[in-house]
């Protein structure tokens, strides 16, 4: 897995020479979450609350990122639970400016559990996410997200 991260760096890191005067955008989050619901499953049974740091790499403005997500719970009993995100992306928009405009965003996700056999709980996802940022307007954005895990 290291060696495919390493070599997916690169190559973005590569792609971006040609963008030297654009700026590298780097976000640092930490979310609070009441409860940890994933795809319709509580993470955390019970309903317990976790912390869900994470770094957002968009670079340079050319569509391309990556970002590593980490999914923790706040009290003991999940250690097995915890687990890190690390996504490469790709977003870009359609029809800008129009009524009908739509953003999209494709993304390759690898799921570690860190606790778990590497063989046994970790695993891949392909997302696709759809908006419409200016359909509605009152402000409410349509999403709609296909995974493939």
């Amino acid at each position: 897995m290291k060696k495919w991260m390493l070599f997916l760096l690169i190559v973005f890191l590569s792609m971006t020479v040609a963008a030297e005067e654009k700026e590298l955008d780097i976000t640092v989050d930490a979310t609070y979450v009441s409860r940890f619901i994933d795809k319709g499953f509580d993470c955390y049974r019970n309903n317990h609350s976790g912390i869900q740091p994470s770094v957002d790499v968009d670079l340079y403005n050319t569509g391309f990122g990556i970002n590593v997500h980490w999914f923790r719970a706040n009290s003991g009993g999940f250690e097995n639970d915890e687990k890190l995100d690390y996504r490469v992306y790709y977003y870009n928009s359609f029809f800008e400016g129009e009524a009908y405009a739509m953003d999209y965003k494709i993304s390759w996700i690898y799921h570690n559990f860190t606790d778990s056999p590497k063989k046994v709980a970790n695993s891949q996802e392909i997302e696709a996410e759809f908006e419409w940022p200016e359909i509605c307007p009152w402000g409410i954005v349509p999403r709609y997200i296909v995974s493939s895990e």
